[in-house]
């Protein structure tokens, strides 16, 4: 029995996609094992060497490990498996535990300048902390505190994450925060 290169590939939603000759090949080692008593010892030992190669591919793909890194711009984040070349797509889940990594954080705003200030006649909605109004009457008030925003932008078909900490404009993932993400990922 030929030792083959066992074709298959991890598709980051818990499925592990083989090729139909790789397919065809466990499918042989197994029926092989049915018959190993009427095998010679040499015939057997082939045969185990085999199984025990093609054993240890599949296990080497079933572990493999995220690799994340950056765009050249370093704006989007993506993830792929160690031994593959394709990214994997961020997945709900996976967008849920990385904010749930930055959910401490604060988005800055950038403070309104040019304000006028309340004269009393404004109906201010409760609850809301009114800090002046803008020259067209618009009354500008205290934001609530959210997280910085992590998503995914559309246009790339959830390949890749990006990091926002006004809620407007994205900016480069740093090193440290892409060793937390690797670690939540691969532990």
């Amino acid at each position: 029995m030929e030792i083959m290169k066992v074709d298959a590939i991890k598709d980051g939603q818990g499925n592990v996609v083989i090729s139909e000759d790789s397919f065809e090949m466990l499918l042989n080692c197994l029926d092989n094992q049915k018959f190993i008593g009427e095998l010679s010892e040499n015939q057997r030992s082939e045969n185990q060497r085999v199984i025990d190669d093609y054993n240890g591919r599949c296990r080497d793909i079933l572990n493999q490990k995220y690799v994340f890194g950056v765009t050249h711009d370093g704006l989007s984040l993506y993830k792929r498996y160690e031994h593959q070349n394709e990214n994997t797509e961020w997945t709900g889940n996976d967008v849920g535990l990385v904010y749930e990594l930055f959910k401490d954080t604060v988005i800055k705003y950038e403070k309104s300048v040019d304000l006028l200030p309340l004269d009393g006649s404004e109906v201010i909605k409760e609850g809301s902390e009114p800090i002046g109004k803008t020259k067209d009457g618009w009354i500008v008030v205290e934001p609530e505190p959210r997280p910085w925003l992590i998503e995914r932008p559309i246009r790339c078909e959830n390949e890749f994450l990006t990091i926002s900490e006004d809620g407007f404009k994205n900016r480069p993932w740093k090193s440290k925060e892409i060793q937390r993400i690797e670690k939540l990922f691969n532990q």
